[in-house]
């Protein structure tokens, strides 16, 4: 039995039988295994030993969301939120801690970078409320208290619009992700 710290990365070159990739055309892709976007994968590599004790520690489902982590910022002035959500995706995919995977196979654990994943910036008006800074707060601790799937990826955008010059980003991640940055 081998640590899982002690194993190479596995190249899409040397791939086993039953991992988790397609071979089908020129490039091989993530099939399923756990994972909600489907992806080029030219690498996969096991956990770092803090990954794999988060991990481990979430399967057991008492720190669901407890490492999930958001920041809330506020934005003074007029935003296109086309630019911001264009602006997002952009720093996911050049950030592959922002586009991991986490799959299990034959009791290791692995991850590896998602190709281009769905990155939504859900956008909230809410400048006819009678109490609009309530109502982000809510929305955004409703956010952040709702499991996010390892299978990537470990980051969540909202966008809140409060009066005609004044924005709120909330951003959350998954410690896993974003441990190191």
């Amino acid at each position: 039995h081998r640590d899982l710290h002690s194993f190479p990365p596995r190249r899409s070159s040397d791939l086993e039988a039953g991992f988790p990739f397609s071979t089908e055309g020129d490039e091989p892709r993530f099939v399923s295994r756990g994972c909600s976007a489907v992806g080029v994968a030219d690498q996969a590599h096991p956990l770092t030993r803090g990954q794999l004790e988060i991990w481990l520690a979430q399967q057991t489902g008492r720190f669901d969301t407890a490492w999930q982590l958001g920041v809330l910022v506020r934005i003074k002035g007029v935003i296109n939120p086309g630019l911001l959500h264009q602006a997002i995706r952009q720093v996911v995919d050049e950030a592959e801690s922002l586009r991991t995977s986490i799959f299990e196979m034959d009791g290791q654990v692995f991850q590896t970078a998602l190709d281009s994943p769905e990155v939504a910036l859900p956008f909230h008006d809410l400048r006819g409320s009678h109490d609009p800074m309530q109502e982000v707060q809510a929305m955004a601790s409703a956010i952040q208290r709702t499991p996010m799937p390892l299978s990537g990826p470990p980051v969540r955008f909202a966008l809140f619009q409060t009066r005609a010059d004044e924005f709120y980003w909330f951003a959350c991640a998954h410690h896993i992700a974003i441990d190191g940055l």
